[in-house]
């Protein structure tokens, strides 16, 4: 195997007939049962189907892979995996993992979009660990491919494991924050999986009858599983379940084990709160430890901004001792100067090559400026696609929901980007749907088309929402508000500069934030620690190019619509009537009194806020 190159594939003899003949098909323990059928009662499992037909693996080496598949523990010995026995279907190497089945043609699809499909740095070191059975949390920078790298590889052995002990049930859990992941995430499952095996991934819904358990593998949030291990209705199925599971997956996992400030954290602690994710993890050591498995499942953890509490929560939380995979970013800004900065003291950061930020003050911070900046800001950038991210704050901040929501700004953007042309303006959960239908194998040459067409897409998404989240061909991220932390806006940022159909490399982004003053100021230091250089671009600027913008003449046709507009809306003056930026505004420093007292730290309210930005 070791002497196969990446990327080829090769054909052997067929399994000898004593092999097979060792657990005849649709046998299971004393039971037996319809050729083709794991169990009387509910639907087959991809594990009977697997089994209807003859495997790459011997269920001799299967059998040994099981056993080989623990999850390794610090300092204990690791039995190496057996390789692939030879058999009639075809074998893929890729990232050190035999592949087989459709998930063969789909690497292939995404071969043939870009000429090659090689694997990422996290992929070529983490995937052939995951595929052993190693537990680990792996961390590498947005756009890296992190979701294959756990999906491919524990798909494919839960695919050889159940042809060798078929057993129905849930073996394989994926959780995940949002609603939108689940559906990405069960997207490139199903993929992978193909026809006939793709109906066994289940994605969990809180208004569907989730009583039994509805499959092998499920995507589902923390708190929808903490809801059926507490109901009394579920409780007892779903506890078993858990002592049953072979495979967990946390993606995201700072923002399911970590995701409060320290002030956060000590209030929780004495209200005796935990997060959703911590509840699961404790259940399932519990569970195991009870079934006497407490080292037969593996647990792998994801995210770009994974951190050493983060790491620490999730190995006290699951008993588990994780290796952590890192494959660093960008170098540090600063790294010439000061060779150890960064988390890590190597000098290395954990955002893409090739993201630039910039950033744009409107004075003062109101609805209709801020708007009006970004129509602007969207035109200037000249793309086919933009992402703008709402990051918005608690009622009584800058940025509030209840004016920042998702349909104002959709519908304003929508109004005032008529002005400059077409522009097509979505939301989110449209733009992901769309995406996930063209996951597929077939889909790979829609996706490479979406690229030479001529389109001006705008996509507007919450920043809670669109974490996690790949979109295809997103050339620059427009961040409107207030981001909360610098992990929240490096997800925010880090959904361009990606790998993208058609080519082999990530592909250069720019990050522009629209943003008070305040958190400007904030942006600049969270660059300085890890490592990002901002610039601030003037409002009289394009912001893609650093040249002063010619002013843009109106048309009569323009004229006379605006008139019409401003006659309909001379009740409501005000809100039509912008400031220009020039014009100070007496309540100004009043209000920013009262956010500075409300909001900001006292040691930040005393610095003046920098000039430029570098």
């Amino acid at each position: 195997m070791a002497s196969v190159p990446p990327g080829t594939a090769w054909r052997a003899a067929a399994p000898s007939t004593a092999v097979w003949s060792e657990i005849p098909r649709g046998t299971i323990g004393q039971r037996q049962l319809p050729t083709g059928q794991l169990f009387a009662d509910g639907p087959p499992s991809f594990a009977a189907k697997a089994l209807g037909q003859p495997s790459p693996l011997s269920l001799a080496a299967a059998a040994t892979a099981t056993a080989t598949s623990v999850r390794r523990r610090s300092g204990r010995s690791q039995p190496s995996r057996p390789r692939p026995s030879p058999g009639q279907e075809e074998v893929f190497l890729w990232g050190g993992v035999p592949v087989t089945g459709e998930a063969v043609k789909w690497l292939r699809s995404q071969q043939a979009m870009s000429g090659t499909f090689e694997p990422s740095p996290i992929q070529d070191i983490a995937m052939e660990r995951i595929y052993s059975g190693e537990s680990c949390c792996i961390q590498a920078p947005t756009g890296t491919g992190k979701t294959l790298c756990f999906l491919l590889p524990m798909l494919q052995r839960l695919r050889e494991e159940a042809s060798a002990s078929p057993a129905r049930g849930l073996r394989f859990l994926i959780l995940v924050p949002t609603a939108a992941l689940q559906t990405q995430t069960a997207a490139l499952a199903r993929a992978l999986l193909g026809r006939g095996l793709a109906e066994n991934v289940y994605v969990m819904r809180r208004n569907a009858s989730n009583t039994s358990i509805p499959s092998n593998i499920v995507v589902a949030t923390p708190r929808q599983i903490k809801e059926l291990l507490e109901t009394p209705l579920t409780q007892a199925a779903w506890r078993r379940s858990m002592g049953a599971l072979e495979m967990v997956v946390v993606d995201e996992a700072d923002r399911l084990v970590n995701k409060w400030n320290m002030h956060q954290r000590r209030q929780r602690y004495k209200a005796q709160k935990e997060d959703p994710a911590v509840t699961v993890l404790k259940v399932i050591e519990y569970e195991t430890t009870k079934a006497g498995r407490r080292d037969d499942w593996q647990l792998v953890a994801a995210s770009a901004t994974m951190g050493r509490r983060s790491h620490r929560n999730l190995k006290f939380s699951a008993g588990i001792d994780l290796t952590l995979i890192r494959v660093p970013g960008s170098i540090h800004w600063q790294a010439p100067e000061k060779p150890n900065l960064g988390q890590y003291r190597d000098g290395t950061t954990n955002w893409p090559e090739g993201l630039r930020h910039r950033v744009r003050v409107p004075k003062p911070f109101r609805f209709p400026k801020v708007m009006a900046v970004t129509a602007q800001t969207i035109f200037e950038l000249a793309a086919k696609r933009v992402l703008v991210v709402l990051a918005t704050t608690p009622e009584g901040g800058r940025t509030p929901k209840s004016m920042y929501g998702l349909n104002l700004v959709l519908g304003e953007l929508n109004f005032r980007l008529e002005e400059f042309g077409r522009f097509e303006v979505v939301t989110c959960n449209e733009a992901i749907d769309d995406a996930a239908k063209l996951w597929s194998a077939e889909g790979a040459e829609q996706r490479r088309q979406q690229v030479e067409e001529d389109r001006c897409q705008v996509i507007i998404a919450s920043c809670e929402a669109i974490r996690g989240i790949h979109l295809d061909n997103i050339d620059a991220v427009v961040l409107v508000g207030d981001p909360m932390s610098v992990g929240d806006y490096q997800h925010c940022a880090g959904r361009t500069c990606r790998y993208q159909p058609g080519s082999s490399e990530p592909v250069e982004g720019m990050a522009v934030s629209i943003v008070p003053d305040q958190a400007a100021t904030r942006m600049l230091h969270w660059g300085q620690l890890t490592g990002f250089k901002l610039v601030e671009v003037p409002l009289g600027t394009n912001v893609k190019t650093g040249e002063a913008n010619a002013p843009r003449s109106r048309t009569e046709e323009d004229v006379s619509k605006f008139e019409d507009l401003f006659a309909e809306a001379e009740e409501d003056q005000d809100w039509w009537n912008e400031p220009d930026e020039s014009e100070e505004d007496e309540d100004e420093d009043a209000l920013w009194a009262e956010d500075l007292q409300r909001q900001r730290d006292p040691r930040e309210g005393s610095r003046e806020p920098p000039t430029a930005w570098s």
